[in-house]
């Protein structure tokens, strides 16, 4: 079985190095703090 990033994850990993803030983060894609954190986990 092969793992892949989800579209979303990767506009969060993108967001993430480009040095913003999971909330900055959750905002700007309109989905909750924990759920960013849950994106990072998973990439």
């Amino acid at each position: 079985m092969q793992n892949r990033i989800s579209s979303r994850e990767i506009e969060v990993l993108k967001l993430k190095a480009a040095g913003f803030h999971n909330k900055t983060i959750a905002s700007s894609l309109s989905i909750a703090d924990k759920t960013v954190e849950l994106h990072i986990q998973n990439i």
